[in-house]
């Protein structure tokens, strides 16, 4: 029986970064995965629907070649080749897989191919072989939910996975959800001229963030005419349309964008403790099944960053080495145009505990680079808790949001105070200003506004 210091379950985000950062610790290191090395986040979301949003960005850019005083131009002329852009997808894809391939080689981990099972303490099957285990990682992922989508027959239901692979887009699509992915989706869609409609389970989108950055997108998308179902409990068909809690929707597929469930291997004997569907974890990332660690999607964390930063800290706990994960300080990213980023508190949750703050807010308007860029359409707002002006949240609205977000994570790292990102310079013209404007707002003393 091979025995391993370190076993991993699922090479997604959580497993193949755990597995590679084991390898440099180490440890003797074995990752199993039943399906594609990657995960979802590899081979169906994160980086396919990143990859096609861009195409569809390039394409609305080019529809205001014109107002660039660019000539030659033709609006009207240009089309949107989904089959090209998918071949682009998949080049990418293929070239990220092989190279996290080459790189679990490389850190010496050795990959099984499999569904495995926790057979006992230390034990897991994977088919036919048994092997051992000082300490296993449980990176298993989630499936799509399938909610309210009982009533509908299979093929007018399409989640992303699936979604990732039609060789052309549905003709009119209803998305289905309320988070990152449902945004993202919806604007791809619309950007490229599908007809689309958003169906909330609730009556907000985005509704665990600032609650900014749900507003501004909720009206870009009443701008852009997009119909908005909310607290929608059931979807029936209606020959080749749809109804929506018995309202009529002139959309023929539904896209399943919703919250996605917890994928947990079996467990012969002893059984974890859960939060929900999810496992539960200490700040280690420690089920309460001794030597048994749990990462990303199984654990209720549905973030790649988040499932990376849990794997690092588990196998290094695992090496004796290693600090607790800290969750307020981990970015989030959405894909919009512009891009929605946001890290730290939100001002309702600095409401809800009775925190005194102080908020700052700028506008991209008001901004030379943005206004040169043709992209004046967000803000970045800042808050900070007294009463040192500790900034401890940063929400923006802005193209390449989810770079800019870097500086706000480093802010926040260092516990840094509005004094000092004000003496901070910032080169000029950079959206980057923004940032800085904003911090001087909630000092009380913009410098253009």
């Amino acid at each position: 029986m091979n025995h391993y210091q370190c076993l991993i379950i699922g090479a997604g985000p959580a497993g193949y970064v755990a597995a590679i950062r084991a390898g440099q610790l180490g440890l003797k290191t074995a990752i199993v995965e039943k399906d594609a090395i990657g995960g979802m986040c590899l081979n169906w979301g994160c980086i396919p629907s990143k990859s096609m949003i861009e195409s569809a960005r390039l394409f609305e850019r080019l529809k205001k070649a014109g107002s660039y005083g660019i000539d030659g131009v033709d609006p009207k002329a240009l089309s949107f080749n989904w089959a090209k852009a998918l071949k682009r997808k998949d080049g990418i894809v293929t070239k990220l897989v092989k190279g996290v391939g080459f790189l679990l080689k490389k850190n010496g981990v050795e990959q099984l191919g499999g569904e495995a099972r926790i057979t006992g303490p230390g034990r897991v099957t994977i088919g036919d072989l048994e092997v051992s285990a000082d300490n296993i990682l449980v990176a298993t992922g989630s499936r799509p939910a399938t909610e309210p989508f009982r009533e509908l027959s299979a093929g007018r239901v399409v989640d992303m996975k699936a979604f990732f692979g039609l060789q052309n887009p549905p003709a009119s699509a209803l998305v289905y959800g309320d988070g990152i992915v449902a945004a993202e989706t919806l604007l791809l869609l619309a950007g490229i001229g599908i007809p689309v409609e958003l169906a909330l389970p609730g009556d907000t989108l985005l509704p665990e963030l600032d609650g900014s950055l749900g507003t501004f997108l909720a009206r870009r998308l009443k701008k852009m005419k997009v119909t908005i179902h909310k607290n929608v409990k059931q979807l029936a068909e209606a020959g080749e349309t749809l109804r929506v809690d018995g309202a009529d929707s002139a959309c023929h597929t539904v896209l399943n964008c919703a919250r996605r469930v917890p994928v947990l291997p079996v467990f012969e004997g002893a059984q974890p403790d859960l939060k929900g569907k999810a496992l539960k974890v200490d700040e280690h990332c420690r089920t309460s099944l001794p030597g048994v660690y749990a990462a990303g999607d199984g654990t209720g964390q549905r973030l790649a960053q988040i499932a990376m930063t849990m794997g690092m800290a588990a196998v290094e706990h695992m090496a004796g080495q290693g600090e607790p994960v800290d969750m307020s300080r981990i970015p989030l990213n959405i894909y919009t145009d512009p891009e929605i980023a946001s890290v730290g508190e939100s001002e309702e949750s600095l409401q809800a505990r009775g925190a005194e703050y102080r908020k700052g807010e700028f506008p991209l308007s008001a901004n030379g680079r943005a206004l040169a860029g043709g992209a004046a359409e967000g803000f970045i707002k800042v808050l900070a808790e007294e009463p040192y002006g500790e900034i401890v949240g940063v929400h923006i609205v802005a193209p390449n949001a989810t770079d800019q977000i870097a500086q706000a994570v480093s802010m926040l790292q260092l516990e840094c105070t509005l004094e000092e990102v004000a003496r901070m310079v910032h080169a000029h013209p950079s959206m980057s200003e923004v940032l800085w404007e904003a911090h001087l707002d909630a000092l009380g003393r913009p410098l253009h506004k």
